[in-house]
């Protein structure tokens, strides 16, 4: 236990120097990736939230691209792979991996995420920024993703998980107080500390009870995860991965994997062709020529007798 909080340390001592790095530099203009959505065959039901990708994460094209991030190692564990072989989990991560899983590169882990009707996007479009953590953003110059439009599109989505932790829900938060308190839609708040902690105090619209109408979405849940971040990794507040991985699978992928098989059509049986009865099969040539030999004649041509009036 104390080499496994060690290794937590110095993943996250790692991280945040690099991350920190630049602040020293001047601030850097940085747009985010594009929203990762289920094929429209694919009814989406959960809303993964981050904040705004890291320098790591801009420089590969990839969501959650650090090696040392947990949110793929997690998403994998739940899901049934594990990442590209060239990356090796880190030493405070390996250990804690189901074995034999199949890797797969970043674009069949998309793939594998969204076909299960998980959305994943960023609160921040783009920002200014010096370094990778949430705290180097500059607070002044941000433009945000239009989140309630999405959710207004799909109606389906029941549940929005905060990826960083307390920062990207406080962002969402600053961006979006509005329509938290002006929505029609029913909010709830997941039962664990941090989700209170940061929207236990906000005032959301007042609606009156859900009717149970076919019609009506279900309420929307808030829940704020155990950031995946590799800065994130003090053991005292919940850092190291065994917790992280408990969470998410508790709060994120148990749920969501629940309801994607309760909400997704099941696809049409495989169409089998029926094979003919012997009564029904279709009688050979040579059948057919001793049926027309024996009816009508050999060849000859058939003459109509009438009977005179």
């Amino acid at each position: 236990r104390r080499k496994e909080s060690r290794d937590d340390r110095m993943a996250g001592k790692a991280a945040t120097s690099q991350a920190s790095a630049g602040k020293s530099a001047s601030l850097q203009t940085t747009t985010g990736h594009g929203i990762l959505l289920p094929p429209p065959d694919v009814i989406p039901h959960t809303l993964i939230l981050g904040t705004h990708p890291s320098v790591e994460s801009l420089s590969q094209a990839e969501y959650y691209g650090h090696r040392m991030n947990a949110f793929w190692w997690i998403a994998g564990a739940s899901l049934g792979f594990t990442r590209d072989q060239r990356l090796a989990p880190p030493a405070n991560i390996a250990p804690h991996l189901p074995a034999d899983l199949p890797p797969l590169r970043y674009k069949d882990q998309c793939d594998t995420l969204v076909n299960r009707g998980f959305v994943v996007w960023d609160v921040l479009h783009s920002c200014k920024r010096h370094g990778s953590l949430d705290s180097a953003i500059d607070t002044t110059d941000q433009q945000c993703n239009d989140i309630p439009e999405l959710l207004a599109r799909f109606p389906s989505i029941t549940r929005v998980c905060f990826s960083s932790g307390a920062s990207t829900a406080q962002s969402f938060l600053k961006h979006h107080r509005s329509w938290l308190n002006t929505t029609t839609r029913q909010l709830k708040l997941a039962d664990n500390p941090q989700t209170v902690k940061v929207f236990g105090k906000q005032k959301f619209a007042k609606l009156p009870p859900l009717s149970n109408a076919a019609s009506e979405p279900e309420p929307l849940v808030l829940c704020v995860m155990l950031s995946v971040s590799p800065a994130f990794a003090n053991p005292k507040h919940g850092g190291t991965f065994p917790l992280k991985n408990a969470q998410w699978l508790a709060d994120c992928y148990t749920p969501g994997l629940t309801r994607h098989k309760v909400i997704q059509p099941l696809p049409p049986p495989p169409r089998v062709k029926r094979k003919a009865d012997e009564s029904e099969q279709r009688p050979t040539r040579s059948v057919r020529r001793a049926v027309t030999s024996k009816y009508f004649g050999s060849g000859q041509p058939i003459t109509h007798h009438t009977t005179p009036s």
